[in-house]
């Protein structure tokens, strides 16, 4: 198992002023999907199809599957090292590097 991302005191900063748990980022880490920025990090995010499931499967939760489909963070490489975390206007519609968590039967 890979060691657990540090988190820098910008991304520290950056989830107290909008609001984004420990938890909460640790499951966009979990279950999210990695996208390369350039050579040096990654963003990680919830795809919409894992949205979609985690809406079937905690219907009751709507509001904090909402927030959490918005939740992004940058990752350098090496580290790994947690840059910023952000909360995007919609879940991401890009190709994954590498897709962790929940799989989905097709």
């Amino acid at each position: 198992m890979p060691p657990a991302p540090t988190l820098s005191n910008h991304a520290r900063r950056r989830m107290q002023q909008r609001g984004i748990s420990r938890s909460m980022l640790d499951a966009v880490l979990t279950y999210g999907a990695e996208v390369r920025r350039d050579s040096t990090s990654t963003t990680v995010a919830l795809r919409r199809e894992t949205v979609r499931e985690l809406r079937h499967i905690l219907p009751q939760d709507r509001q904090k599957v909402d927030k959490l489909a918005r939740v992004a963070a940058v990752v350098a490489k090496p580290g790994p090292l947690i840059i910023t975390v952000m909360l995007r206007k919609k879940p991401p519609r890009v190709r994954a590097l590498h897709v962790r968590g929940i799989h989905h039967a097709r």
